[in-house]
């Protein structure tokens, strides 16, 4: 329920308003995917993506790391700040999540036993990046970085070369 009054607020208040993860932009109309923007030499974050596609059964997802031209290219039209601190999750109906907010939406997305973290959104938004900060903060200490991003060997179909196949 807070999130849906949120979304509602953002969508009557202001097309660039933020409310707790979640923002707000119409920019790319008639999309099949949800796109994840991730950092493509985070090992942390190749695992998560990783993770997502073996588990994404409907491939309700498509990919693109922080640093790809697509990357930057989306960051651009929808005015995010440059973070590569954080994973964005750009729904079918364009409103953009991150950090925490991001990760609860893919995981509900995932279904059973993934979706059973969904409730963790209704957490102050906080409290919820709070920890996220501190796994972000600490990720390349804690799995390491790599030269470029690894995950779509394998998966090529999976992921957005430019926005013409949004």
């Amino acid at each position: 329920y807070p999130l849906r009054r949120q979304r509602q607020m953002c969508i009557r208040d202001s097309i660039n308003a933020e409310y707790g993860g979640l923002i707000m932009i119409k920019k790319l109309a008639n999309r099949k995917h949800n796109i994840i923007l991730f950092d493509g030499v985070c090992n942390l974050c190749n695992s998560f993506v990783k993770f997502v596609i073996l588990r994404d059964n409907k491939k309700l997802f498509k990919f693109t790391s922080q640093q790809s031209k697509t990357g930057k290219d989306l960051i651009a039209l929808y005015g995010l700040p440059e973070n590569l601190s954080t994973v964005y999750l750009i729904e079918t109906n364009d409103v953009v999540y991150r950090k925490s907010a991001a990760s609860l939406k893919v995981f509900r997305h995932l279904g059973f036993p993934w979706n059973l973290s969904y409730p963790f959104i209704f957490l102050p938004t906080r409290l919820r990046d709070f920890g996220y900060d501190l796994i972000a903060k600490n990720r390349y200490r804690l799995m390491g970085k790599s030269d470029s991003c690894l995950v779509g060997v394998g998966y090529k179909d999976r992921f957005l070369e430019d926005l013409n196949e949004v």
